[in-house]
C-alpha cells in the first residue's frame, strides 16, 4: 500500500460532499465534517504556480470554507510558499497502517464488541459528548464504501465506538472514542480487533487510521499492536 492508495481511498471512506479538480488543485466541499473533507490538495504533482494560490482561494470562498490546505511532508515546496502567504500549521498527524492479519486474529471478550449500522443513537450520543459534530457524522452516512460502526461495551455499559469502512482492499478506521468513564480498561484496543477483523471478512488487506501527533497515548497503541507510520501530514490554514 503506498500513500496515494491511501488518499484515494480515503476520499471514499471518509468522504466530502464533492470533489472538484480545478487547476493543480482538488478541491473538496466538506459540509463542516471536518478538516479532513474540507482540505485542498495538489492532485498529482508537486507543480504549482503561486498564481494558482489565489485560485484555490477564490474556489473555498465560493463554498464559503476556511482556506484550508493539506500538505504531505514530500510537498515541501507548497509548504514554504504558504507560510509566506501567511498560512499557519494545525493538525500535524501520522497515518498508521499494517497488513490486516496483523491486528485481526485476536480474541476478544465476549459481548464486548458488535458491528453495528446504522449507529444506535446511544453511539451518536456519545461521539457528541465526545466532541463530534453532527456535520461529522454525516460524514459516515455518505461513505461509499462498504462499512459498518463498532459498539463497545464495559462495565456492563455501551462505552466506546468506532467507525471502519474499507475500499480497494483498504480498511480504514475512524472517530475512535472511549468514554472517559471507561478508558484504560483496553477497550480501544478491543474495538480495533473488531474492525479489522470485520474489514477482514469482506476482502480487505490493510488496516489504516490517522491520529494527531499530540494524541501521544493513542500512538502508542497503535504502535504496541505492531501498526507502523507510512506518511505524515498536516494543515495549513489562514485564519
Amino acid at each position: 500500500m503506498n500513500l496515494k492508495d491511501f488518499w484515494n481511498a480515503s476520499d471514499v471512506c471518509w468522504p466530502p460532499i464533492k470533489k472538484l479538480k480545478i487547476g493543480p488543485w482538488t478541491i473538496r466541499e466538506g459540509g463542516g465534517g471536518g478538516n479532513r473533507v474540507s482540505a485542498t490538495s495538489l492532485s498529482n504533482s508537486n507543480s504549482f504556480l503561486k498564481t494558482d494560490i489565489a485560485l484555490a482561494e477564490m474556489e473555498m470562498k465560493a463554498l464559503r470554507q476556511p482556506y484550508i490546505f493539506r500538505i504531505g511532508t514530500e510537498e515541501k515546496k507548497l509548504d514554504l510558499t504558504l507560510e509566506k502567504f501567511g498560512y499557519n500549521i494545525v493538525t500535524p498527524s501520522f497515518i498508521y497502517g499494517c497488513d490486516i492479519d496483523r491486528v485481526s486474529n485476536f480474541d476478544i471478550p465476549p459481548i464486548t464488541t458488535f458491528n453495528v449500522w446504522p449507529p444506535l443513537e446511544i453511539m451518536k450520543k456519545i461521539w457528541i459528548e465526545g466532541g463530534m459534530s453532527e456535520n461529522r457524522l454525516s460524514v459516515m452516512q455518505r461513505s461509499k464504501g462498504e462499512k459498518t460502526t463498532i459498539l463497545g461495551r464495559a462495565s456492563n455499559k455501551v462505552a466506546g465506538c468506532a467507525f471502519v469502512s474499507t475500499y480497494n482492499g483498504i480498511s480504514m478506521v475512524h472517530s475512535i472514542f472511549v468514554h472517559p468513564n471507561f478508558r484504560l480498561k483496553g477497550l480501544g484496543r478491543y474495538m480495533l480487533y473488531k474492525s479489522a477483523q470485520w474489514a477482514k471478512e469482506r476482502g480487505s488487506l490493510h488496516i489504516t487510521l490517522q491520529v494527531t501527533e499530540q494524541n501521544k497515548g493513542a500512538r502508542s497503541l497503535y504502535s504496541n499492536l505492531g501498526m507502523e507510520v507510512i506518511g505524515s501530514y498536516h494543515y495549513r490554514v489562514k485564519f
